[in-house]
């Protein structure tokens, strides 16, 4: 995977506190198996597009069928929407370049082309967790 140093994830951060948006993920959540949000009745975003200013998004729900369904907002505000977006269609460099994990018409690099330090970071730390809690090695790779 390559990555340019330099462009990282934007990273910002909105708290939703709107029981309807949680009640929506859970629901799309049952439907197919994937990851549940829970009881809680606020969810953290965390923007993933390349750092800028302006709209901020995380996509909280893939169909597995060319769309995903993305929420929006500005800093310092609640999820102004959501929307259900076709995905990029471009893939990384070389025949098994990863797929772009973006909308379609995102503004800034792909996904592969994106530091998160903080992703790096649980990605580092997690196999020593793991393997402390569990007595075993981290079963991921």
């Amino acid at each position: 995977m390559a990555v340019t140093l330099g462009r990282y994830v934007c990273g910002a951060q909105c708290e939703a506190q709107s029981s309807e948006l949680v009640a929506l993920l859970n629901a799309l959540a049952a439907r197919d198996d994937t990851y549940q949000v829970g009881a809680s009745p606020s969810i953290t975003l965390r923007c993933t597009l390349e750092t800028h200013a302006g709209l901020h998004a995380e996509m909280v729900h893939d169909t597995a069928r060319g769309l995903c369904l993305w929420v929006w907002w500005t800093d310092g505000a609640e999820p102004a929407g959501m929307r259900w977006l076709p995905d990029c269609p471009v893939n990384g460099p070389g025949p098994d370049g990863d797929a772009c994990c973006h909308h379609l018409g995102h503004k800034g690099g792909h996904t592969w082309e994106l530091s998160d330090p903080e992703r790096d970071m649980l990605a580092a730390i997690a196999p020593v967790l793991y393997e402390e809690e569990h007595g075993a090695e981290w079963p991921f790779f």
